[in-house]
């Protein structure tokens, strides 16, 4: 009894096998998407923020800086706010 189950065992970790790794193929892809077009889950006409530092902030946030100071981004009611289309063409232009 004690083979029969533990044949049951290994059976049921091989067939599971290549369902582990078709699920990692599918997150690689989903990385790379994001990679290649970090705007890929937004509308044209979403707006976003550019960041001081880099990237792109869509929604609100707060910034907390080293002195204290709090930074307030609103990507809805910033005046220097970009649809996502632009800044698609801005980081093309930088990558050229």
């Amino acid at each position: 009894m004690k083979k029969f189950g533990f044949f049951i065992l290994i059976a049921g970790i091989a067939c599971s096998l290549p369902l582990l790794y078709v699920k990692a193929n599918d997150s690689n892809r989903s990385n790379n998407t994001y990679a290649s077009d970090p705007f890929s889950t937004m509308e044209e006409t979403d707006k976003v923020v550019q960041l001081p530092e880099g990237g792109y902030l869509k929604g609100e946030a707060t910034l907390i800086t080293e002195d204290g100071t709090e930074i307030q981004y609103n990507s809805e009611t910033d005046p220097n706010a970009i649809t996502v289309k632009e800044a698609r063409e801005e980081i093309a232009v930088i990558n050229k």
